[in-house]
């Protein structure tokens, strides 16, 4: 596991804050949809 800082709206880190008690693992099973997501459809990275 590697630790990373991001930034992101404040609206969103309430909204997921209010919702989970664990905001690491929230983000990345959201992270890991998204990923197997863009795997599927063949996104482009650069969107």
């Amino acid at each position: 596991m590697r630790r990373v800082t991001i930034s992101l709206p404040e609206e969103i880190v309430e909204e997921i804050d209010l919702r989970e008690n664990n905001r690491s693992r929230f983000l990345t099973v959201a992270a890991q949809r998204e990923l197997m997501r863009r795997r599927k459809v063949r996104i482009p990275s650069a969107v």
